[in-house]
């Protein structure tokens, strides 16, 4: 009855305990990095790109260095995830200014270029070719 159930929940809750523990203990500092990732892509998506610029070089070297070095996935998603942001903000100062002609200037897509996104675009080239970081292709 009544003490099988209690005896059941116990068991139930011991087993989460020891089989949790141990994999969130090796995956807490990978998550902590994935999730500080993830907190300054949503911080670039909603601030303004001619403000974003001034850090374009730190953000597109932490994206490079994520990918190429990390080997964890979570962080390589998130630093995907941080480049997909990263390209998004220029478009988004180019669509934001109306219309696009040569004598438009984009704040972000200069610093994008003087923060080497050759480098950045040659690593997200090898996620994709090697299937890597869940980089879906588009065919």
């Amino acid at each position: 009855g009544d003490d099988s159930d209690n005896e059941d929940e116990i068991e139930e809750r011991k087993i989460r305990l020891n089989t949790g523990g141990p994999v969130f203990d090796t995956e807490e500092d990978d998550l902590l990095r994935s999730a500080t990732i993830s907190v300054v892509c949503e911080l670039i998506a909603a601030l303004n790109p001619a403000v974003i610029a001034t850090y374009c070089p730190i953000l597109v070297h932490l994206a490079t260095t994520a990918l190429r070095l990390e080997s964890s996935r979570p962080v390589r998603r998130a630093a995907a995830f941080l480049s997909s942001g990263i390209y998004a903000l220029v478009e988004k100062e180019i669509t934001e200014s109306g219309s696009w002609n040569d004598s438009t200037t984009s704040s972000m897509a200069v610093a994008l270029m003087s923060a080497d996104e050759e480098s950045l675009s040659n690593v997200l080239r090898q996620c994709v070719s090697s299937d890597d970081v869940d980089i879906k292709k588009n065919e």
